[in-house]
């Protein structure tokens, strides 16, 4: 007996909210032959309220965010328009070349 698998890759969050994105992943995962689910952009929020809301309680229980042994970076404003372009070649990234015309 043989099962057929359909894969499925979801988008969803506030990335999902935008319909140049939805359209570029769904000509790509239909040239690869793979199925796109997106909820509704009405449902495509930014969750970033509920993760910061969980810190908050882990904070008042104190529970921490994270065990005592993490060093934590961050860079409150990152930079736009910055040249990854050494990094990439650097970690090989190679994907397949894909030509669309998103109207």
């Amino acid at each position: 007996m043989y099962t057929t698998v359909t894969l499925e890759h979801v988008v969803s969050g506030g990335v999902a909210s935008n319909q140049y994105i939805r359209k570029a992943l769904s000509l790509i995962t239909e040239r690869e032959g793979l199925r796109l689910l997106c909820p509704p952009p009405q449902l495509c929020t930014d969750n970033g309220v509920m993760i910061a809301w969980n810190g908050v309680e882990r904070l008042r229980e104190n529970r921490g965010v994270l065990s005592p042994d993490v060093d934590v970076f961050y860079q409150p404003k990152a930079p736009l328009g910055a040249d990854v372009s050494d990094q990439v070649r650097a970690a090989a990234i190679k994907p397949p070349p894909v030509k669309m015309k998103i109207s």
